[in-house]
């Protein structure tokens, strides 16, 4: 596999393979049933209300700028007062989970509430591919779980 990716980067793109188009794409990767427009939409708001906070308490600037030098969109200038956040924010909360101080802080709770509301049709999404033979679940339902907790503290997320 290493060595396709090589050739490929290389330039020998022909090792790409093509994929159906039209009808022929629709019969093999026909889809599933999406979450609700009303639930996608509440995940997306609940998306774009996170805000990125600085908790100044916990904040070691200017001895430690982590968030602002590994910032991908270079979203946060904390050489202001107040610091600024969300300049070109791409929302990857990279920042949020880095910050060796935790001085970086968002609101999970709309969130994460949003994102349990899409679960339910993404399980039976899950179960129509699985019918279909498309997908191949590497833990049987039973050993999962159904019952899904989020909480603030890392693992934010977990299936119980």
């Amino acid at each position: 596999m290493i060595e396709r990716s090589r050739k490929i980067y290389s330039g020998e793109t022909q090792l790409i393979p093509q994929f159906p188009r039209g009808k022929e794409y629709d019969q093999i990767y026909e889809p599933g049933p999406y979450p609700p427009k009303e639930v996608l939409d509440e995940f997306y708001h609940a998306q774009a209300r996170l805000e990125l906070k600085i908790n100044p308490s916990k904040c070691k600037y200017p001895q430690c700028h982590f968030c602002m030098d590994k910032c991908p969109m270079h979203s946060i200038d904390l050489t202001v007062s107040p610091p600024l956040m969300n300049i070109n924010c791409d929302k990857c909360w990279l920042c949020e989970q880095a910050c060796p101080y935790g001085a970086i802080e968002l609101d999970w709770n709309d969130y994460f509430k949003a994102h349990l509301k899409m679960i339910p049709p993404l399980i039976i999404s899950l179960d129509i591919f699985e019918k279909r033979g498309k997908f191949r679940r590497l833990v049987p339902v039973d050993k999962v779980g159904k019952k899904y907790q989020f909480q603030l503290k890392h693992p934010r997320f977990k299936v119980v």
